[in-house]
């Protein structure tokens, strides 16, 4: 049993709550995913030790060693042409203030979207929907940029560095 991309999303939805139990439905309806796929990606979260077999929590330490050394490899970025979409990576709101990025924005595709840039595949189909129907304000948008920011790669770098 392989992990799956919506196994990130919903990792990096509990990672934003540590604070909180896990509770399945306030991830579904977080991210949008059905009831049966976050049950199914709790599972598989807690058989590759992500998450805790207990108590479902994720573990923050093996979450960080994969999106930095795993992920970028098991889910690699697919780019696609210049459109029009919801900044994602380096050029979302929640991370433009602390990354800086001499290329071009990278964005998941919504003719709806502000700015125009590179399209970046999301990790799972349902991840825009959140940031575009909801808001900003969902767990949804914010925990998985950070994803996208990692899978991208090098061309973004915190400011400090």
């Amino acid at each position: 049993m392989g992990l799956r991309p919506q196994d990130i999303v919903v990792a990096c939805y509990l990672a934003s709550r540590p604070d909180r139990p896990v509770h399945a439905g306030r991830v579904w309806h977080a991210t949008l995913l059905g009831q049966t796929e976050v049950y199914a990606s709790l599972k598989r979260l807690k058989a590759s030790r992500l998450a805790g077999a207990s108590t479902g929590r994720v573990n923050p330490r093996n979450l960080h060693d994969f999106l930095v050394h795993g992920a970028v490899y098991q889910f690699y970025p697919e780019l696609g042409a210049p459109a029009r979409g919801l900044p994602t990576a380096h050029a979302a709101p929640v991370l433009v203030e602390h990354l800086s990025s001499s290329g071009q924005a990278l964005v998941w595709a919504d003719p709806a979207g502000e700015v125009l840039g590179t399209t970046l595949k999301p990790l799972y189909k349902t991840v825009p929907r959140p940031a575009a129907e909801i808001g900003v304000s969902t767990i949804c948008w914010p925990s998985s940029t950070p994803c996208d920011a990692v899978f991208r790669g090098s061309d973004a770098w915190p400011r400090a560095c």
